[in-house]
């Protein structure tokens, strides 16, 4: 879904935890970052990004830090032209996960300290990772 399509609904959550939309969602609006964060990887600092954005590492904002463990992947990622391009996230972002380490079995959680009274945009970049199999 496009959310900066002029008129297109955004779900939100409000304070009390009920889902709901926020309609008229623009590109007129300011987005001002808060946290950019690098799950699994390394601080990633304005020399290392195209458009020079400072993204952290995200273990200080997990929930139990040992339930899960960094993973890196020495490929590089191929846009097709259909989603993500380096100018959204730089390729180092997308050559780490966190992995869930099988004996907690819980979820992970992320916890980040914002006014409550705010109202914030949350945008995730998701890249899978497949292992070729010989045939």
């Amino acid at each position: 879904m496009n959310y900066f399509r002029h008129g297109a609904p955004a779900p939100s959550i409000s304070p009390a935890g009920d889902n709901s939309e926020v309609n008229n969602v623009s590109s007129s609006y300011a987005f001002i970052p808060v946290y950019r964060v690098n799950v699994g990887g390394e601080t990633i600092d304005v020399d290392h990004d195209i458009l020079r954005r400072n993204w952290t590492l995200d273990d200080p904002y997990i929930f139990r830090r040992e339930a899960a463990t960094n993973r890196s992947f020495g490929c590089t990622p191929a846009y097709n032209g259909l989603g993500s391009s380096r100018f959204d996230v730089p390729d180092d972002v997308y050559k780490t996960e966190k992995v869930l380490n099988i004996s907690f079995l819980v979820n992970l959680t992320w916890s980040f300290r914002v006014d409550k009274n705010g109202t914030y945009v949350v945008r995730a970049h998701i890249f899978r990772h497949y292992k070729q199999r010989p045939l």
